[in-house]
């Protein structure tokens, strides 16, 4: 009799932690209202929520491991948040929406622009991906995560020419490394960045 005691006690005193995580995660998750989206960071320590808490779209970051106050990444202004995720445990990349206004030949024109973002955790800094690329309404394509670097991804446009960027997270800088001339308007690359297929 006393072995089960001792045992059952034992099993209390494991599980207690549990519930009370299961508690708190709860409390902290559980009761926030107009959220979006969820993904955690590729390690697990990190959950990027889309939440409200001013009544429009941005991101909050949550450590699931240590105490580190939750971040709050807000949508640039005149911009609406569409979608996130993760690219590294480092960085989350985010895509935005806004309109901006060109000159054209029949006069001013509004058209609606999708831009790629990348929020680095170690600095609290956001640079938009494909800065160079202000001709292109939508310069979100991503072609690879390049899992062997932590640092870069890979993406695409085409137009008159299928080009593939290695695009840095942390500057937005960008460096052709490769180029189809022809029918080729997208390919199929592997997580490291390897292509295997040409879409015509």
């Amino acid at each position: 009799m006393r072995n089960f005691r001792f045992y059952l006690v034992v099993f209390v005193l494991l599980l207690w932690p549990t519930q009370k995580a299961a508690a708190e995660t709860a409390t902290n998750f559980g009761t926030l209202s107009e959220t979006w989206d969820a993904e955690i960071s590729p390690g697990g320590q990190n959950l990027a929520l889309g939440c409200s808490p001013q009544g429009v779209r941005a991101i909050c970051i949550y450590d699931l491991i240590g105490n580190s106050k939750p971040k709050l990444i807000p949508a640039p202004a005149q911009a609406r948040l569409t979608g996130f995720y993760w690219a590294t445990d480092q960085y989350l990349l985010f895509s935005i929406n806004f309109f901006e206004s060109f000159n054209t030949s029949s006069g001013i024109r509004r058209h609606r622009i999708n831009r790629m973002m990348s929020y680095d955790l170690k600095t609290g800094k956001s640079v938009m991906l494909m800065r160079r690329a202000k001709a292109f309404t939508d310069t979100t394509q991503i072609e690879s995560m390049l899992v062997d670097d932590d640092q870069h991804i890979l993406m695409a446009l085409a137009l008159e020419e299928y080009v593939i960027y290695r695009v840095n997270l942390r500057t937005g800088k960008l460096k052709i490394v490769d180029r189809d001339v022809g029918k080729t308007v997208s390919a199929v690359f592997d997580e490291k960045g390897k292509r295997f297929a040409n879409i015509q």
